[in-house]
């Protein structure tokens, strides 16, 4: 800078320093102020000085301005968006100040006056592949695909989230046993609400599992499908049902998905959608047959027409994935897995260790069974502890599993907790921890270790593919998901193994478990 006294002239410092001013948008009293105090005329004359049009004309202070306070914006554009995938407040005040956004309540009070997240906030803190699909109103959608892609989070999450705020749509949130629901879908739904810091918007109620808009009283409704009575009786407080969004939609079954599209019918003129989500499974599946065969493309990994839209993505369309769970993700070296659970191709039956197996009604039978057999396989993080109660008939060669439990995190007095009701004072044999049949008998639990040796695993598995039929009950869910992926070991040309993958796994290893005393008393070959 000039002494005073001189003409001021400015360094190429000042000017940069200049440029990063009007980026934070500071006015052109503060840059007068902060340039050693110059007057508006001789920052006029410094600006044109220096800086010029396409025409080489120069430019005054408002153009001048208008080119470097734009580079801020755009800074501070992004600084909103990743402010807002935490702070929904902060990212609408960012946005009215600077960047001309207005709430829907300021246009025309269509969201009963309170404020709304602008659509261009929303596909900015979503991952890409879910953001474009943020106002579809398709009826069918399926989102399915690999794991970790964060199609929950960015679907049954952010976008649910975001439709409950402009306050038109009810949501019927389902998964095929009531159960399974709060630890999933529910816990999904209020960890997008408390992140975005949008929890002074919302009733939650724990206990009933409901989301209601205070503004709107529009609702998310939970609910399984087993639960005949809560099924008959849900009925959001304003309005019907404009949204069915169906989690693991592999675990239940076409005549399920039947029922559930009679509930879309009726009410007011909103769009009606049924939303699946889930990771593929075999191609035999309800689901494959009816939206898939013959219509999606394997290459593009996507399908839409009028009615229908479906989406596969994996862990790449995730952006928001560790170095290590990509790495995790990538190292799998299985290759059936990694196209099934990687990249989210749906699987075919050759590879798979059981065949033999159905899903059937066996509520009658598990009243009258005289002889239920426990098995139960416990859980080291991050596997789950998983418990089966089953029934054999050795004449007709059946075995009837009539129900599975199974938790993450679970304390053994938890499990005890969860177990004592089922097996009151029958004997559940488990896998040989001692320790936690030890303490599991302190509880009340009449656990006994199984007699795992070398060859128990090669064992237990012939003799349940010697079973002519495997019943499993529809509410087992967890036993079923794993009969439809546990398979057999690949070499690197696709050969397949005489040796299980052990994955997928846990509540297999207790039906083993449960049926030891039968096995041990036959000849497996």
């Amino acid at each position: 800078m000039a002494q005073k006294g001189k003409q001021v002239v400015w360094a190429e410092s000042d000017y940069k320093k200049f440029e990063s001013l009007c980026a934070i948008q500071c006015t052109q009293q503060e840059i007068c102020s902060i340039m050693e105090d110059i007057d508006h005329r001789t920052l006029a004359r410094l600006i044109a000085e220096r800086y010029f049009d396409e025409d080489g004309n120069p430019l005054d202070y408002a153009n001048a301005y208008k080119k470097y306070s734009a580079t801020g914006k755009a800074s501070l554009r992004r600084s909103q968006f990743k402010l807002a995938e935490k702070n929904a407040t902060m990212a609408i005040f960012l946005g009215k100040q600077y960047l001309g956004q207005r709430d829907a309540a300021d246009l025309d009070n269509a969201n009963h006056g309170m404020p709304i997240i602008p659509d261009a906030v929303w596909r900015e803190i979503m991952n890409p592949a879910y953001g474009e699909r943020l106002t579809d109103v398709r009826p069918t959608q399926i989102f399915f695909g690999g794991s970790s892609s964060g199609k929950s989070y960015g679907i049954l999450g952010q976008r649910t989230v975001r439709d409950m705020l402009l306050g038109e749509r009810n949501y019927l949130v389902l998964r095929k046993t009531a159960r399974t629901i709060r630890n999933s879908c529910y816990n999904e739904i209020r960890k997008c609400i408390t992140r975005m810091e949008l929890a002074d918007q919302f009733d939650i109620s724990k206990t009933d599992m409901v989301i209601t808009h205070k503004a709107s009283r529009r609702q998310i409704l939970f609910a399984g499908l087993d639960d005949v009575e809560k099924m008959k009786s849900v009925t959001p407080e304003c309005g019907v049902v404009t949204d069915i969004m169906v989690e693991e939609a592999t675990e239940i079954d076409y005549p399920d998905y039947k029922q559930l599209l009679k509930r879309l019918r009726g009410g007011d003129d909103t769009p009606k959608r049924m939303i699946l989500l889930f990771n593929p499974v075999l191609q035999d599946h309800w689901i494959y047959r009816e939206f898939f065969a013959g219509k999606f493309d394997e290459v593009k990994g996507e399908y839409y027409d009028d009615n229908l839209l479906i989406l596969r993505t994996t862990y790449k369309d995730n952006r928001f994935l560790t170095k290590e769970d990509i790495e995790r993700l990538e190292n799998e070296s299985d290759k059936y897995y990694y196209d099934v659970y990687t990249l989210g191709h749906w699987g075919v039956l050759g590879r798979l260790i059981f065949t033999n197996w159905e899903i059937k009604d066996l509520t009658e039978r598990a009243q009258s069974e005289a002889r239920p057999k426990n098995g139960l396989d416990f859980g080291f993080f991050p596997d789950p502890n998983a418990f089966v109660r089953c029934g054999l008939d050795k004449r007709k060669m059946e075995v009837y599993v009539y129900r599975t439990e199974g938790a993450n995190y679970q304390d053994n007095r938890a499990l005890a907790d969860m177990l004592l009701p089922i097996v009151k004072h029958e004997v559940v044999t488990s896998d040989n921890d001692m320790l936690n049949i030890q303490e599991l008998n302190s509880f009340g639990i009449r656990a006994i270790p199984a007699r795992k040796g070398p060859s128990s695993v090669e064992f237990g598995i012939k003799y349940l593919k010697r079973m002519k039929h495997i019943y499993i009950d529809p509410s087992c869910i967890d036993l079923v998901r794993e009969m439809r992926m546990y398979k057999y070991k690949e070499d690197r040309d696709g050969n397949i193994l005489p040796e299980p993958v052990d994955k997928d796994n846990h509540w297999i290893d207790a039906l083993r478990y449960a049926l030891e005393e039968a096995m041990l008393e036959t000849k497996v070959s």
